[in-house]
């Protein structure tokens, strides 16, 4: 914990005033949160380019795999073999 503030894997989060200008004196990084409102148009952003990669998938005719399936993307599409030499 540094000036109050809790940090988890290097990051934290607060509103406080005193110490966000503490953390900037002290050459921290400080990057406005995407809480609240933001967060929803940053859902919606990051819904809208799932849709736009799983179209881009489509016409690319590559199955995507399911959550839990191994292998590569050329077996899901039955297009992998063996080598011979």
């Amino acid at each position: 914990m540094i000036a109050g503030v809790p940090f988890v894997n290097g990051v934290a989060e607060t509103d406080n005033s005193l110490a966000i200008k503490w953390f900037k004196s002290h050459g921290y990084t400080v990057e406005k949160s995407t809480t609240g409102k933001n967060a929803e148009t940053a859902l919606k952003e990051a819904k809208a380019e799932i849709e736009a990669l799983k179209k881009e998938l489509e016409a690319a005719k590559v199955k995507p795999l399911k959550d839990g399936e191994g292998g590569t993307a050329a077996e899901a599409n039955g297009d992998a073999g063996e080598a011979s030499g």
